[in-house]
């Protein structure tokens, strides 16, 4: 099934919206973290377990998601220059039609 989600981890609180196509929707929410203060290891890992949950629980998968919107800012410490993600292409900190 195809759907549309809104990803925003913050330090404090994860939230993820999913939306399909005929207008039903879900809002979810869960620990956050950051990259700066967490680490990638502690990070991916917090993050695969609270968004992969909620795939399995609405019963779709990553790759029918049409497009998803991402607010998050990666940074070095104390800069304040989005960084490119390794192997993504996509500068953090700007809008991407991902």
């Amino acid at each position: 099934m195809k759907y549309y989600a809104g990803l925003d981890i913050g330090g404090t609180v994860a939230r993820m919206k999913i939306e399909y196509a005929d207008g039903r929707a879900g809002e979810f929410y869960g620990a956050g973290g950051t990259m700066n203060t967490d680490g990638y290891e502690k990070c991916n890992a917090k993050y695969r377990s609270f968004i992969l949950p909620i795939l399995e629980e609405a019963q779709i998968k990553a790759e029918d998601c049409v497009k998803i919107c991402v607010a998050a800012r990666f940074s070095k410490a104390g800069s304040r220059v989005p960084q490119v993600l390794p192997g993504h292409g996509v500068s953090a900190g700007k809008h991407s039609g991902i």
